[in-house]
């Protein structure tokens, strides 16, 4: 998104009578652009977090059993 921004801030010198348009265009890519980032960045920490997802139940699952267990030994030892 970056390279449009670039394109837009060219388009300037060769759109000498409609500076106002031009600057009206970078605005509007660099608005887009932050929005585009900011959703990117939403979808990365969405897809990381459904990622981890199966070692945190994992973790989760083992950690009641290692409890079952530990509960189930000290109720065998009395």
């Amino acid at each position: 998104m970056g390279l449009l921004l670039v394109i837009a801030i060219a388009s300037i010198s060769y759109d000498k009578a409609h500076t106002t348009k031009s600057y009206a265009l970078i605005y509007f890519i660099s608005a887009i652009d932050s929005y585009f980032a900011w959703a990117l960045s939403a979808v990365f920490a969405i897809v990381g977090a459904i990622h981890r997802l199966p070692a945190l139940l994992a973790d989760s699952f083992m950690s009641k059993a290692d409890n079952r267990a530990d509960s189930l030994s000290m109720i065998i030892e009395y």
